[in-house]
């Protein structure tokens, strides 16, 4: 059982009355006193008396039976507590608190821990407190207490909002007096660069809590090869233009000398990914035989102006029997010598658009394209039901770089059905033709 009085002030009045009416009266009392009235130890008493009332004292007594205190413990045991020994601290913190606590018969002690093992893969302390918080009778809280070593991705913005469940303390596992590191970052670049041009990448090399104030090596490498090397000041920027000579991604990473004092050597290296983008993009288009599909090509490619297109036709070949005379006849000869064998390496793709195996092109110039795409070149290549022919484009050498080819009899010519895939069963645009599904036709050859 607890016995308690407590005095209680419910003033009458606002507090600034009676503090003006205390003032007012003191110097009434002390304007008495000087001048020698008679009687003022009782008017001043009376006084008092009118301030002591006008505050209006209140004495309660309070009877009844202590009830249990509930008090939150959350111990981080995830990934930044496993260096520098700081998962040992937070264990011999934890058993000490909880030995602490257990003393009190009166404090329920509510354990929170965050671990890998509990599917934390960040620090999220207050998501999971909040959880638990929640669940509890408020007048029961009695605080929390966090042992952290100080990373936590949760943070309130608003933490006035946490004052209604009771204080927080935390207990740090990390001495900041003994641990140190150093780390790397880059603090600007460029998401695009063109082609053989530089691009600027800016980057900080910075040591916590103090810096030994000695110059560092820095490599800079461009897809895993190094382009500089320098040596730098921790806490100084530092810019330097990297040269991106490949189109596409190019990882650019920047990466400091590491020292076995450090508490992690992650930090180390940073990286950044920068697409390498061409000036002008030369496309070769070679169109087999003419049809409707030629201007779909020509103005796909020629709206785009960093395109620079050369396209040729074949409307006939060598064998083809004319009899109209060579100085009337307005077709231009197919330079392929030039094409294929010269100034093949100075285009960016290579488009064959229903081409097939003629005399036009020998079988050197077909070497001459794979060895193009094997060095880095792209090629795309069309191909319609003249692919099924024998002057397919799969019996000569690019037969080895196309990602599929033909085969002889492998088509069925029956009939069939089509299906709805389980794809095709969550897509909006799909899924309500399954409803129809079991009255499709077979679709013949």
């Amino acid at each position: 059982m607890i016995d308690q009085t407590t005095l209680y002030w419910q003033s009458l009045a606002p507090l600034w009355v009676l503090a003006i009416l205390a003032v007012i009266c003191a110097g009434l009392i002390a304007f008495m006193s000087i001048k020698g009235r008679r009687f003022y130890i009782w008017r001043s008493l009376f006084i008092v008396l009118i301030l002591f009332v006008l505050a209006n004292p209140v004495w309660r007594y309070e009877t009844g039976s202590r009830g249990k205190t509930t008090v939150h413990v959350v111990v981080d045991k995830t990934d930044s507590q496993y260096v520098s020994g700081r998962i040992e601290d937070v264990e011999t913190i934890y058993e000490a608190l909880k030995v602490k606590l257990d003393e009190n018969p009166y404090i329920n002690t509510e354990v929170i821990t965050l671990s890998r093992e509990n599917g934390d893969e960040t620090t999220q302390i207050f998501s999971k407190l909040q959880q638990s918080l929640l669940q509890k009778d408020i007048t029961e809280l009695g605080g929390t207490v966090l042992i952290t070593d100080g990373q936590v991705h949760d943070i309130p913005e608003n933490p006035s909002l946490w004052q209604r469940f009771g204080p927080i303390h935390v207990v740090m596992s990390a001495d900041p007096t003994q641990e140190w590191d150093r780390r790397i970052e880059i603090t600007s670049s460029t998401g695009y660069a063109v082609v053989g041009e530089d691009v600027p990448v800016s980057f900080r090399v910075a040591e916590d809590p103090y810096s030994r104030d000695q110059a560092l090596t820095v490599d800079i490498r461009n897809n895993d090869n190094i382009v500089a090397k320098l040596s730098v000041m921790p806490g100084s920027e530092q810019t330097v233009r990297i040269p991106v000579s490949e189109p596409g991604d190019n990882l650019i990473s920047v990466s400091v000398e590491t020292n076995e004092a450090e508490l992690s050597h992650v930090n180390n290296v940073d990286s950044v990914k920068v697409e390498g983008i061409r000036d002008r993009l030369k496309v070769l288009l070679v169109s087999g035989q003419p049809y409707q599909g030629l201007r779909i090509w020509r103005n796909l490619l020629k709206s785009d102006p960093a395109v620079e297109l050369v396209h040729f036709t074949i409307l006939r070949s060598r064998e083809n029997i004319d009899i109209t005379p060579q100085d009337e006849l307005a077709l231009i000869p197919f330079p392929t010598h030039e094409l294929f064998e010269e100034k093949i390496k100075d285009f960016n793709l290579i488009i064959l658009d229903r081409y097939t195996r003629r005399s036009i092109l020998r079988d050197e110039y077909f070497d001459n394209i794979v060895n193009y795409v094997e060095g880095g070149g792209a090629l795309l290549a069309v191909h319609g039901p003249e692919e099924m022919a024998e002057q397919a484009l799969a019996e000569t050498a690019i037969r080895k770089i196309l990602p599929a080819i033909r085969r002889e009899n492998s088509v069925a010519q029956q009939p069939f059905k089509a299906q709805i895939s389980d794809f095709g069963m969550k897509h909006p645009v799909t899924s309500p033709l399954s409803m129809v599904e079991s009255r499709w036709g077979e679709w013949d050859y």
